[in-house]
């Protein structure tokens, strides 16, 4: 990633336990919102030095009744640091319950990774806590510049999803990974996204998916960068993902990777 940008929202991973439950004063609270009913975070806890715990934060779209998952690459390469090849360690998903108490948090293991487009499926353990959306939609064309949309998940370590206002402000090709040349075309919107929202989903007001979230600007903090949804659509398909009810049907011979 280019010095440009505070990659993998900087410091969203690696928090202490202690920024449990913190607050995000600009957003609103999600309370029966589209994407309330699918964001899920993914959780890693591993060594943090000192004899201290650490917790690994991010959010996921969960797609289908198998447990499949939505994230950026980078969630898993932060997740996998902060496991730090620890035997006992392990990549969990927790919806959002009521409580603390009522969210039951699920080990995941990880299906595919796009390093240069950030794109990571990854499938929790079933049963899971949370059914998918009955439907899920995606808009693919370029959206036109102040085109309002909205951002859900769970900045902060926030116990709970929260979704922010923002808008497009355009698109710009950057290159997502230092060793590739090849160069992903990115949306750029206005909103102030906060360390944990990685892998939000970015929709219009209707609940179509736009994108993902990425990393927010270094120089410019109030805006950030969205994977555009054709590169997800593609994504998904290339790994043969049926959202919705049905689930992913596996490719001969495919199996999945345990963390770390």
């Amino acid at each position: 990633m280019p010095n440009l940008f505070a990659w993998a929202f900087q410091g969203g991973l690696c928090l202490l336990l202690a920024a449990q439950g913190s607050g995000w004063v600009q957003a609103q609270t999600a309370r029966g919102a589209w994407p309330a009913n699918a964001v899920v975070q993914l959780i890693a806890v591993g060594p943090a030095g000192y004899g201290r715990s650490q917790e690994c934060s991010a959010t996921a779209l969960l797609l289908d009744s198998q447990g499949d998952l939505l994230t950026n690459a980078h969630v898993v390469a932060r997740a996998r640091r902060c496991l730090d090849g620890q035997a006992g360690g392990r990549l969990l998903a927790r919806p959002y319950g009521s409580s603390r108490l009522a969210a039951k948090a699920v080990p995941c293991q990880l299906v595919a990774l796009d390093e240069r487009r950030d794109l990571a499926l990854l499938r929790a353990d079933l049963p899971f806590p949370l059914k998918p959306l009955s439907r899920l939609q995606f808009k693919e064309r370029r959206l036109p510049a102040g085109t309002r949309l909205e951002v859900a998940g769970f900045p902060a370590a926030s116990w709970q999803p929260v979704v922010q206002s923002g808008s497009v402000v355009g698109y710009q090709d950057e290159r997502l990974i230092s060793r590739s040349r090849k160069m992903t075309q990115m949306m750029v919107v206005e909103a102030s996204l906060r360390p944990g929202s990685s892998g939000s989903p970015v929709y219009l007001a209707e609940g179509k998916l736009v994108g993902m979230a990425e990393a927010r600007l270094l120089h410019e903090p109030d805006k950030a960068l969205v994977i555009p949804a054709r590169y997800i659509t593609r994504f998904l398909a290339s790994h043969h993902v049926l959202l919705g009810s049905r689930g992913r049907h596996d490719k001969p011979g495919s199996t999945g990777s345990r963390f770390p």
